[in-house]
């Protein structure tokens, strides 16, 4: 493992990398598709709740006079509604009386939500798969050139067809068969977002939440490690880890980057902070490292770090 060693009030030593990045498989929404309206004609029954202001069951009238009806309960309750497709729909009555006179009622508005489950209505349509990776786990770090085992769990109402896995949006391999898992080898130093994607017997398919590792390189920096400010306890806010050009001069120099470490735990008198991401971040050359120890108005940097190669 390569060795970044720093001197001076707040030290940096032994580091070694590892590298970052990301990836995101995206799953194409499904569209809705609108229904059209139904018009139907229904036969009245005493148990449905209409009202009107005719004698008779059969909304018979002797005066020739329109007769009056509306609707006084919600339809989506109401076992003589036709199957409905989810949405919003609107529902009028019509009353006719035996002398052929005919009155509508007011427009009824009917929601049907897509838990709804109406008479006769056709079984539920095949769902997707279930799909989650079970290793590596999450975090790992591994040292390239890296062999590592990837293994996902699917399960689904019908068959798995097969299972994809994939590392920051490229396919790396395809599982047919259970257990789905696979041997990924010679991975490159940097950092990996893996994804399985599950595919059914009827074409449905699941993504996966996505899984971070790391692929450490055997020769760049990845961890500083620092002795902190004699008054680290009480007066210290917070570690900033600056990185400059080989051969520049930290104390009057500008850096080419600078990080925000937080307040470490210091373990065994030590400071230890994963600087794999950092160093992965910047462009080849050669460099030294600082830290400085910041509290409320006041800084302490430490001496430069060796020289070290991206």
């Amino acid at each position: 493992m390569s060795q970044l060693k720093v001197r001076g009030y707040v030290c940096l030593a032994t580091t070694a990398v590892c590298l970052g990045a990301a990836l995101g498989l995206t799953n194409e929404a499904s569209q809705s598709v609108p229904t059209p309206a139904l018009t139907r004609d229904w036969k009245l029954h005493e148990s449905e709740d209409i009202t009107s202001n005719d004698p008779s069951d059969d909304i018979e009238q002797s005066d020739n006079q329109p007769p009056l009806i509306s609707v006084t309960s919600p339809a989506s309750e109401s076992s003589w509604l036709p199957e409905v497709a989810p949405g919003v729909h609107t529902l009028t009555v019509v009353a006719w009386d035996n002398a052929g006179v005919s009155t509508p009622s007011v427009m009824h508005t009917l929601i049907v939500n897509s838990s709804s489950s109406p008479p006769h209505s056709a079984p539920p349509t095949d769902q997707p798969p279930l799909v989650s990776i079970s290793a590596p786990s999450s975090e790992a770090a591994f040292t390239a050139p890296a062999s590592i085992t990837v293994s996902a769990s699917a399960d689904d109402d019908g068959t798995i067809a097969r299972v994809d896995f994939y590392a920051n949006e490229t396919l790396i391999a395809t599982a047919t068969n259970s257990p789905y898992s696979f041997s990924w080898s010679g991975v490159d130093a940097g950092s990996y977002s893996l994804t399985a994607v599950a595919r059914d017997d009827s074409g449905n398919t699941t993504a996966s939440s996505t899984r971070d590792i790391i692929v450490r390189s055997a020769t760049l920096p990845n961890t500083a490690v620092f002795v902190p400010a004699n008054d680290h306890e009480t007066a210290v806010h917070h570690y900033v880890f600056d990185v400059f050009p080989s051969g520049a001069d930290p104390t009057v120099a500008n850096s080419v980057l600078s990080v925000d470490l937080g307040k470490p735990t210091i373990t065994e008198g030590e400071c230890r902070v994963d600087i794999s991401t950092i160093i992965l971040g910047l462009a080849p050359g050669d460099y030294i490292a600082t830290v400085t120890a910041v509290g409320s108005g006041t800084s302490a940097p430490s001496a430069s770090s060796l020289r070290f190669t991206r």
